[in-house]
């Protein structure tokens, strides 16, 4: 089987700290831990067991 690469990732989150929308990044995603890009507060995002 052949592997293909990731082009786009685009993943928006919404903020428990600021309630608005935030980019949120590959990298954050795998380590669980995502940072508003709107207060700068951190905080766990993951992907639902569904996915």
């Amino acid at each position: 089987m052949k592997s293909g690469e990731i082009t786009l990732f685009d993943v928006q989150a919404r903020c428990p700290h600021c309630e608005n929308h935030t980019t949120v990044f590959q990298n954050e995603l795998v380590d669980g831990e995502a940072e508003c890009q709107h207060c700068d507060e951190s905080f766990q995002i993951k992907l639902d067991e569904e996915y």
